[in-house]
């Protein structure tokens, strides 16, 4: 089902494939184009596969939308999946949280800004950090948010407005998945030329929530 060709058959690519500790089973998600955006389940450690998208309903300025389920992060508890979208459904970012023991239950959180987010990190058991990629010469080209994933309130800390020659920020927003003391590390590539020419700055972010 996977076909990386320009004509592109039932699925483009995987985003992720994570395992369910809780569950003992996997979950994976598929895109890029609306009919291959995808969340599939495994409960036999992937000799099978069950969509379970098709019980979910969300609309989107009145349409279903699956694009709801494009992303390349997500984090697995007991109850729930989480995730922020790697694509703008309404000129925005949207942050998702599934209930596991019903898949018709999705909540949609607050908007996460212009860009499509990549990276999604637990701070402690009441938030999440999400970044969004550089593409496309969008402004601001990367955006760090708060989300509290109990009330669905997403605050923006910090936008990051820098320009880059490559015309796809894809590495520029992948960071270091834990904190150590508390400190993000994030790689930005701005060459498309040989390794040899890549020019690597590292962005390190701190987080210190105070409540």
């Amino acid at each position: 089902i996977i076909n990386n060709k320009k004509s592109f058959g039932e699925v483009r690519h995987y985003h992720t494939c994570r395992y369910d500790k809780f569950d003992n089973c996997w979950y994976r998600s598929t895109g890029d184009s609306a009919s291959q955006c995808k969340i599939w389940k495994s409960q036999d450690d992937g000799d099978t596969w069950n969509e379970i998208h098709h019980n979910i309903n969300y609309k989107i300025n009145d349409k279903n939308d699956p694009r709801i389920f494009r992303h390349t992060a997500v984090y697995i508890e007991d109850k729930y999946l989480y995730w922020a979208t790697d694509d703008r459904l309404d000129g925005n970012s949207r942050f998702f949280r599934l209930n596991k023991d019903d898949m018709k239950t999705i909540k949609c959180y607050d908007k996460l800004g212009n860009n499509e987010v990549r990276c999604l990190v637990k701070v402690n058991d009441e938030y999440f950090i999400t970044i969004s990629e550089s593409s496309r010469g969008v402004v601001p080209a990367t955006s760090i948010y708060l989300v509290n994933k109990i009330t669905g309130k997403s605050d923006l800390l910090t936008d990051l407005n820098y320009s880059f020659k490559r015309t796809h920020g894809f590495n520029a927003c992948i960071s270091s998945k834990f904190a150590v003391d508390n400190k993000f590390y994030v790689p930005f590539f701005e060459s498309q030329g040989p390794i040899e020419d890549f020019y690597t700055p590292l962005l390190i972010f701190e987080i210190e929530i105070n409540k």
